[in-house]
Formats: C-alpha cells, structure tokens, sequence
C-alpha cells in the first residue's frame, strides 16, 4: 500500500481493493445502521483485509513469507500470510 489506512488516499486504496473484491457499496453494507463514531471506516477496512486473508488461507491460496519460516520457542511458525 503506498499511503497509511489513515489518510484519505490509504482508505481510497483500500476501499478500492475492497470493493473489487466485495462489491461497490461494501462499506455501507458493512456499517449497517451502525454511526461512524461507533466503527470507524479503517476498522471495517481492516476486518476486510482480514476476511480476505482467512478466504485465501481457506481456499489454498495464500502466500507466506518467509518461506520456509523459522520457529519461536513454542514452535509455532513465525510468518506473514497473505
């Protein structure tokens, strides 16, 4: 991403990417009745990216890095998906 969630070109981009994936007017049907003050746009944004992550985990496309990636003391993989 080139710009921070928190400006208005980072959510533009964002949304952008959202709405190629959901649909125009994700965000609207995201918020519900729900008022700004209550869920912010980039918390919406950010439960976007996160179902898109759980989707392509879910469908056998996601990508890890590193690759293999190393362990930490519980042996649990230390990676980034995507």
């Amino acid at each position: 991403m080139k710009s921070s969630k928190k400006k208005a070109d980072g959510r533009c981009e964002r949304l952008a990417l959202a709405e190629d994936w959901l649909g125009e007017g994700v965000m609207a049907r995201a918020r519900g009745n729900r008022l700004k003050k209550h869920l912010a746009d980039d918390d919406i944004l950010d439960a976007i990216a996160a179902l898109w992550t759980a989707h392509r985990i879910a469908s056998g496309e996601a990508e890890r890095l590193p690759s293999p990636p190393p362990m930490d003391q519980d042996l649990l993989p230390m990676q980034i998906v995507f």
